[in-house]
């Protein structure tokens, strides 16, 4: 069920871990699959908005060409191919034919063409091309994703040809673009929603975080770098002590470790068809059940991933697989699952870039504090995707957090704030909406945006994520945020 990340130390502060935790938040690498077709038809029309700024800001720092290539013509068959190049380049100072092929194509081998399109104007066996000299820039049809790709190194490019795409290409490009494919580009992917949802690069993005931690540090009357820190300090996760592992004796430990071994057994036999799936595929990446005790104890947790595919598990775990295996099948799809094929996380990756911006001084800081940056600034999307997850199995009475205030049935579980988890807190029920009040308050608007709705594509290509879920994730959205996803 769902984490509530009690604030739990992590191996690496800088890393993308999960924790699945009794009453409050704390994962990843980036599975996808069916749902495109459902995707496509959701594809909210105003996300076609903000290319044409964002093309002439380019377009500007690029005085050369005399017409900019075009990098988004619309394809015989919708989103298949884009059409790059097109049009003329003046040959200035310092321009050959790789350079202007690389910026007009991307990475890759391009310049052969240009080289055809241009024989007379190409000299000599180094292929030189003179100062003043117009080339035509061929228009060749490539695929999308090869386009993307092909401007990884280049993100203003890169943007450039996102925003650029028009509705149907854009649906088109998700429809025709086989499964395995979009599983493998995931984090490319959120990337391109980010950039398309927005019109800003991930360092536009950076910098966009960085006015805004410096404006709300000015509101608070401290520096940018003790801003970060306090934050960190009251959202993000630390670490506690494993006392009462460290008190048992060897043979008391022994005991522990054969309960369970025999309740992983017991779930391996009796697990629904899904949930199997899912541990045969963590055990396929060389993760799987681990017993880890103490490790689990000091992080206030029920159980815990990592970026070894392995579900780290306690005592606690233990006893609730032992009552009723079904009771972890949610703790199961939580971690091995979402946070698992999540992968790394935009919002982390747009604060690293924020930080980096700063001062030296204030750089340092910011980071040097005794918990985890990540879990206050990374977290809160892989969360809320393995949340999402489990919402098959968060019924009433579950050992963990629940994703929203009622189950997949529709069943009410508001009450559950009643119980007490056995640290003394209250479960946490909403914690997707939970999770996105913690977006709204670490993020810049425009950077929130970016990461839910980087978050929203991953979700909508998951076959695995029940419609109920993606229906009520979208109006916690709207109700947190204020952003319409649908």
């Amino acid at each position: 069920m769902g984490a509530s990340a009690a604030k739990a130390a992590r191996k690496d502060k800088n890393s993308d871990h999960g924790h699945e935790h009794e009453g409050e938040a704390a994962h990843f690498d980036g599975s996808y699959a069916d749902g495109i077709d459902a995707l496509a038809q959701q594809i909210a029309v105003d996300e076609a908005k903000k290319g044409d700024d964002a093309g002439d800001k380019k377009a500007e720092a690029q005085p050369t060409p005399e017409s900019k290539p075009k990098q988004a013509a619309v394809a015989p068959e919708a989103g298949k191919t884009v059409d790059l190049g097109g049009g003329t380049w003046t040959v200035g100072k310092g321009d050959s034919l790789w350079s202007i092929a690389d910026h007009t194509y991307g990475k890759g081998t391009y310049w052969n063409e240009l080289k055809k399109a241009n024989k007379s104007k190409v000299h000599g066996a180094q292929n030189i091309i003179l100062d003043g000299e117009v080339l035509t820039l061929p228009t060749l049809a490539v695929s999308t994703l090869t386009a993307l790709k092909n401007f990884e190194d280049q993100p203003e490019l890169m943007r450039d040809l996102v925003v650029g795409m028009s509705e149907e290409e854009y649906r088109g490009f998700l429809q025709n673009t086989p499964r395995a494919t979009l599983e493998k580009h995931g984090q490319l992917l959120m990337d391109v929603e980010a950039m398309r949802s927005t019109g800003m690069t991930m360092d536009e993005l950076a910098q966009e975080q960085k006015e805004f931690i410096e404006q709300e540090a000015k509101k608070a009357g401290k520096s940018p770098g003790q801003y970060v820190k306090d934050l960190v300090a009251t959202e993000g996760y630390g670490g506690g002590e494993a006392t009462m592992w460290n008190k048992l004796d060897k043979g008391q430990k022994k005991k522990w470790e054969d309960r369970f071994k025999a309740a992983v057994k017991s779930i391996k036999e009796t697990a629904p068809p899904d949930v199997k799936e899912i541990i045969k595929d963590a055990e396929g990446k060389g993760g799987g059940f681990r017993w880890n005790p103490a490790e689990t104890e000091k992080n206030t947790a029920f159980a815990y991933t990592s970026d070894d595919w392995a579900l780290h598990c306690g005592t606690r775990w233990v006893e609730a697989a032992e009552t009723d295996t079904a009771s972890v099948y949610g703790n199961i799809t939580h971690e091995m699952g979402g946070h698992n094929y999540y992968g790394a996380t935009n919002g982390w990756k747009i604060q690293e870039k924020a930080i980096d911006q700063l001062d030296g001084k204030e750089k340092e800081k910011a980071t040097s504090g005794g918990n985890s940056s990540w879990s206050a600034y990374g977290y809160m999307e892989t969360e809320i995707f393995a949340e999402l997850y489990e919402f098959t199995y968060a019924t009433k009475g579950n050992p963990t957090d629940t994703p929203f205030e009622v189950d997949a049935k529709g069943q009410d579980l508001t009450g559950e704030r009643k119980r007490k988890t056995r640290s003394g807190k209250e479960f946490l029920v909403g914690d997707v909406s939970y999770q996105l009040k913690r977006i709204k308050a670490a993020f810049a608007p425009k950077v929130a945006e970016a990461v839910v709705r980087g978050l929203w594509r991953r979700v909508q290509v998951d076959p695995r994520i029940l419609d109920k879920a993606k229906e009520l994730f979208a109006t916690d959205v709207k109700g947190v945020l204020g952003i319409d996803l649908a």
